[in-house]
């Protein structure tokens, strides 16, 4: 995801924790993913890099589905 938008945009995407909740031994992370304002994944998990990765993840097929490869969004979609 970021090596894609590194490429279409020559921007660095940003990670920022929206919400830590909970005791310290059991928190619950939010992350955000931001390109210029824009947020293009929010994910959650048990460690900071956790919710990176669910970000990341979300906003690789936010990316995905809007650059041409909508056949691959529909059939993930009818999967899930």
């Amino acid at each position: 995801m970021q090596e894609f938008i590194q490429k279409q945009t020559q921007l660095t995407p940003n990670y920022h924790v929206t919400e830590a909740i909970g005791p310290d031994h059991d928190k619950q992370f939010t992350v955000e993913v931001v390109i210029e304002r824009e947020v293009l994944g929010r994910g959650m998990g048990k460690s900071k890099k956790a919710a990176e990765v669910e970000a990341a993840r979300i906003a690789w097929e936010k990316l995905r589905c809007s650059h041409g490869q909508k056949g691959l969004c529909m059939e993930r979609t009818q999967e899930s």
